[in-house]
């Protein structure tokens, strides 16, 4: 069974700045690890706007590479849902609890570049969060 992983968007930005021939060397590289991918809007209001509004090509083509990708689209209903569950806990904003939310309802592990001591990792409770910027790689 392949493990899904949700990678929020400080983790799609990060691939993307460096353009589609590294979004897709990582992405393949993810692919033949047996890695499922989970994405959402959320992830896509948030990446989208900078490259487009300030027409970085290479940027916004690896961006869009990557949502034609994956595997998953979230079924946003239930994030929002498990978002309000999240967001009663305290201490998280609103677009880290969508994407704590996001990630649960896909089943899948959140992969993050924010450090262990940031606020999304108080969603902990409900998915196992993986820092690209922590201790655990």
């Amino acid at each position: 069974m392949a493990v899904r992983w949700y990678l929020d968007s400080s983790v799609v930005i990060s691939f993307a700045r460096n353009g589609p021939e590294w979004m897709e060397i990582i992405l393949g590289l993810l692919k033949a690890g047996g890695v499922e991918l989970a994405t959402s809007a959320f992830v896509s209001l948030e990446v989208m706007p900078r490259p487009v509004s300030k027409r970085r090509a290479a940027e916004t083509a690896a961006a869009l590479m990557f949502f034609s990708t994956a595997d998953v689209m979230v079924d946003h209903a239930s994030a929002i849902w498990m978002a309000h569950l999240v967001l009663h806990e305290g201490g998280i904003s609103t677009m880290d609890a969508l994407h704590v939310g996001a990630a649960a309802a896909a089943g899948a592990v959140l992969v993050t570049r924010e450090k262990p001591t940031s606020g999304i990792f108080r969603g902990a409770k409900w998915v196992k969060v993986y820092s690209l910027e922590g201790e655990e790689w």
